[in-house]
């Protein structure tokens, strides 16, 4: 069966995220997102994403420190 594509976006800054979320959808794909690892997996395991967009710097579940 055909799927759409998925994108998730995780930041922990609001603004950010929005902004992020707004640029993907103009593409027409479906757009989820988190803000944080923890909400991330959990909507993982109840959506598909094809492409997982994160802020690497993020102070919770692994992120790096700056």
């Amino acid at each position: 069966p055909y799927r759409r594509k998925g994108v998730m976006i995780i930041d922990e800054e609001p603004a950010r995220r929005k902004k992020y979320y707004d640029v993907v959808k103009l593409t027409g794909v479906n757009v989820s997102s988190a803000v944080d690892g923890t909400e991330a997996m959990e909507r993982l395991r109840r959506e598909q994403s094809n492409v997982v967009i994160v802020n690497m710097y993020s102070k919770s579940v692994g992120g790096f420190s700056s």
